[in-house]
């Protein structure tokens, strides 16, 4: 009836990029099978070797939806753990754990 327009939204994929980068390094592809799984339920159609690429190189992606439509996919960020402490000048140099 009307012309579809393209998503505006991003997908915030169900993983850390360490994660995803831990799984790879330790050829555990379970976190990869179970995220492209993910994302092929949801309609989604992308290159698998290619995603995993581009998110551990970027942090996003790009997969289509089922219209067609380009949508940028993003590995998840996990909250600060401790909120940063304040710099202390009075210290030449301090170094960060």
């Amino acid at each position: 009836m009307g012309t579809s327009t393209a998503p505006s939204e991003s997908l915030q994929l169900p993983c850390t990029g360490q994660a995803l980068r831990t799984a790879l390094q330790r050829r555990d592809l379970r976190t990869l099978d179970e995220l492209t799984r993910h994302l092929r339920v949801a309609g989604y159609r992308f290159d698998a070797e290619q995603l995993a690429t581009e998110l551990l190189l970027h942090g996003c992606a790009s997969v289509t939806d089922a219209f067609g439509h380009r949508v940028p996919a993003y590995v998840r960020v996990p909250p600060r753990e401790t909120p940063p402490q304040p710099r202390d000048e009075s210290c030449g140099f301090s170094v960060a754990l």
